[in-house]
């Protein structure tokens, strides 16, 4: 991982960390704010996958996936800007559907990375457990205090992984 994908994982994980401490404190505008910085994020990540498919990616193999994950990334940004206007308990539920999407991916990914011979636990380990936490965060949906213990401590465990990631040495291989 280079210097700046390092900065960008710690800032998006303080940014988490962020949003865990609004939810303790103002659980009421806490998911507006959410909401609006979930979309924020994905419609500037949008923006920066279409400059980077139109200036470059066009011509490249596999150049038509970022154009579709760039698509994608608009979509649920505008979706999340609608977002801002649903009951607490709708955004609850989103918010938690997409950890358990992420994190079906992070489990396959590690699967992967194990019949390859790389690291694999740490992320097998941190997708089973925001997957069980997000799974139950949608099981109490109907008692809000509890789900939104369970989701902040969702938003900390994946905020400190994704440190622990970042700050984790790389591995070198020397080429003889």
């Amino acid at each position: 991982m280079t210097k700046w994908g390092r900065i960008k994982m710690i800032l998006s994980s303080l940014l988490m960390i962020f949003s865990a401490i609004l939810l303790i404190i103002s659980q009421e505008d806490a998911f507006d704010v959410i909401a609006a910085l979930l979309s924020i994020y994905l419609i500037a990540y949008a923006i920066r996958e279409f400059h980077y498919f139109f200036t470059l990616a066009r011509f490249m193999v596999g150049g038509k996936y970022l154009f579709y994950r760039a698509i994608l990334a608009l979509d649920f940004g505008i979706f999340a800007v609608t977002m801002t206007r649903m009951p607490a308990e709708i955004i609850l539920f989103f918010l938690c559907a997409s950890f358990i999407f992420t994190d079906v991916i992070d489990i396959l990914k590690s699967m992967d990375s194990k019949k390859m011979g790389g690291s694999w636990r740490l992320r097998f380990d941190k997708g089973a457990l925001t997957i069980l936490f997000s799974a139950l965060c949608m099981v109490f949906l109907r008692t809000p205090d509890t789900a939104i213990n369970l989701l902040v401590f969702n938003l900390l465990y994946n905020a400190v992984i994704r440190i622990i990631t970042a700050l984790k040495p790389a591995n070198i291989m020397a080429i003889q």
